[in-house]
C-alpha cells in the first residue's frame, strides 16, 4: 500500500468528523525535502483557521503510528480554485 492511502485510511473518516472531506493526500519531494499535504474541502470553503483545526487533528494519529518513512514536512491546505 502507498503511504498516501495508508495516511488516507489513518485520518479520513476523523477529518469527516470535523465536517470536512478530505480531497487528496500527496506525499512528493519539494525543494530536497518530502511534504507530505492533505488537501480538504467543505461546503463553506477552507480557511487557514480550519487548516490548522484538522492539522492539530491529523498530526498526532500520523506521529504516533508513522506510517511515513523518514523525516517529512505535513501540510494542510484547500484545494484552491482550480479544483474541478
Amino acid at each position: 500500500m502507498k503511504t498516501t492511502e495508508i495516511v488516507d485510511s489513518l485520518v479520513r473518516g476523523k477529518i469527516a468528523e470535523m465536517g470536512y472531506e478530505l480531497d487528496e493526500v500527496e506525499y512528493v519531494k519539494e525543494y530536497g525535502n518530502m511534504v507530505l499535504t492533505l488537501y480538504i474541502d467543505s461546503e463553506n470553503g477552507v480557511t487557514i483557521d480550519d487548516c490548522e483545526k484538522v492539522m492539530r487533528l491529523v498530526d498526532p494519529i500520523i506521529t504516533e503510528l508513522d506510517p511515513v518513512e523518514g523525516a517529512y514536512h505535513l501540510e494542510v491546505s484547500s484545494p484552491g480554485l482550480e479544483r474541478e
